[in-house]
């Protein structure tokens, strides 16, 4: 590898932190910084698109879109598919109607949260237990087990291996 100098970039969060990496200059945004506070109008908008009549739904918005985007605040005003929405706020409801509540606070408003853990939910050492690997030659249970955003990650795959090391 001579010629080649590899850098260790950090995991985001870390790149993040201005202290501990001052060359880089991130920032975490949301989509939404305030919600539109016209409950009543934005339910029949979900209500509609329930519907599975998205034209419906964009038409009760062009009627209603100031009294609709009352209170709302969003990043970046231009985020929106032109062919089909009116504005970035309607983008952004559109979003939270389609994903789970959890997928849009993580993905869209980069606030993960984290589940409520129950007794019923194995740990990683439950699940360890139960991984058999099994001698050269022979089908072998490879895996992993970590934690990803507050659950237990379990990634096996069966292969027919020479060698197994575990450390």
């Amino acid at each position: 590898m001579t010629g080649r100098s590899w850098v260790r970039i950090p995991p985001p969060l870390q790149v993040l932190d201005r202290e501990k990496n001052p060359e880089w200059d991130g920032e975490c945004t949301k989509l939404v910084y305030a919600f539109p506070t016209n409950e009543t109008l934005w339910d029949e908008y979900t209500r509609i698109r329930a519907a599975d009549d998205h034209g419906k739904a964009t038409e009760l918005y062009r009627r209603h879109r100031k009294a609709m985007d009352a209170g709302a605040i969003v990043a970046w005003q231009d985020r929106y598919d032109s062919r089909a929405e009116i504005s970035a706020i309607q983008h952004a409801m559109n979003l939270k109607l389609k994903v789970a509540p959890e997928a849009f606070a993580s993905e869209y408003q980069n606030e993960p949260v984290l589940e409520q853990v129950n007794d019923d939910v194995l740990t990683v050492e439950q699940v360890c237990s139960k991984v058999i690997i099994r001698g050269a030659g022979e089908e072998v249970c490879v895996g992993f087990v970590g934690v990803l955003r507050g659950r237990i990650v379990v990634s096996l795959a069966v292969t027919n291996a020479c060698r197994v090391s575990a450390r």
